[in-house]
Formats: structure tokens, sequence, C-alpha cells
């Protein structure tokens, strides 16, 4: 369809250095992470482990999270992904290919584990 009804109160105008396919993603994935990270209630100095730090969701979690002031750790996948999300502000990645979860809960936080648990990857994440 080239037009449709919408309530005008609801649009927003595409940022020109955006194509029409990024402008309609961004609202979907900046929305989901504002809302979980401010549900969850992040705040300064809180360690925050974002799973998926280079998909979506994850990507955006870790910069609202370093603006929030949290120490960010985010698990990924490939160095190519470690590096991606280090260049959006992580401070710590995790290869969950190469270390446990409880092997890295204990090493990154002494055993006490993270102040923020953000998963927005859900399957057997949640699982363990």
């Amino acid at each position: 369809a080239q037009y449709i009804s919408a309530d005008a109160r609801l649009l927003s105008p595409a940022p020109d250095f955006l194509g029409v396919r990024e402008a309609a993603a961004m609202p979907l994935v900046t929305i989901t992470a504002w809302e979980g990270l401010e549900r969850a209630g992040v705040k300064e100095g809180d360690k925050v482990l974002i799973h998926g730090g280079a998909g979506g969701v994850g990507h955006i979690a870790i910069q609202l999270a370093k603006v929030r002031g949290a120490e960010v750790f985010t698990t990924v996948s490939s160095p190519v992904k470690e590096k991606i999300a280090a260049d959006l502000g992580a401070d710590h990645t995790i290869n969950y290919r190469n270390v446990g979860v409880a092997d890295y809960v204990n090493e990154m936080t002494g055993g006490a584990g993270f102040d923020v648990v953000f998963d927005a990857t859900g399957g057997g994440n949640i699982c363990s």
C-alpha cells in the first residue's frame, strides 16, 4: 500500500541520514531496550549484563546503560561481535562460546552476580 490512515500524534519524520528500513526498525529496538532498562531501574554504578550485545536490541541497550552510568558487560558469539560491542561502549565482552555462565559470573563479579541481567534474546538463555 502507498497510503495508510494513522494517528498523527504517533508519527515522526524519519531522519534524513537513515534509510526507510533503518528508520522503521529504530523505534522497535530502541523502545524495547529503553523500557527494559527503565523497568529494571538501571542506575549509575550498576553492573549490567546484556545478552546479545551486537544484536538489534542489545546494541542499543549497551549505549543506553552506559548513558545511565552502568558498568556494562555483554555476551557475544565471536571476536567480530566483541569488537562491535566494545566500540558501542561495552566495558567487558564475554564470548559465551568460550566460557560458561558460572565461570564468567564468578570472574566478572567475584561470585556476587550482576545487578541487572538484560536478555532480549530469549530462548535457551533464560533457562541458563
